[in-house]
């Protein structure tokens, strides 16, 4: 009995479920075939399924990083300017870019735009001279 309700789910089930439902512990009861109150006493009752939620959410949310990271690299990849600046914002303050409170964000803006158009004009050069 669990919490007063006899359940035939054992721990490997629902350590299962929180494996298939990626840490959204609110989908394990529809896995399970039971209702969403009698999974979280299950969840209460061992510890072992509150750390499988945990680590489900935290592999969850190192595998959605990776394929932002991978989109990013791939608009890079393409010339995209709205990833150009977005990663010299986030990744790129080490070298002087990003926002801070000493340096308003219009410079970021401006030398990014003006390098791209330099890169544009340079591109157009060399069709034209070609």
């Amino acid at each position: 009995m669990v919490g007063g309700v006899k359940s035939d789910i054992t721990k490997e089930q629902i350590l299962q479920a929180v494996k298939e439902s990626g840490g959204i512990f609110n989908n394990v009861h529809q896995l399970l075939g039971c209702s969403p109150r009698h999974a979280y006493t299950l969840r209460s009752r061992w510890p072992e399924v509150e750390e499988a939620v945990e680590q489900s959410r935290k592999d969850r949310h190192a595998r959605l990083v990776n394929k932002a990271e991978h989109a990013i690299e791939n608009k890079l990849d393409q010339g995209d300017l709205t990833a150009a600046i977005y990663t010299l914002r986030t990744q790129g303050r080490d070298r002087g870019w990003g926002q801070s409170e000493d340096r308003p964000t219009e410079p970021v803006n401006v030398t990014v735009m003006n390098y791209a158009k330099e890169k544009a004009d340079e591109e157009n050069k060399e069709d034209d001279g070609a």
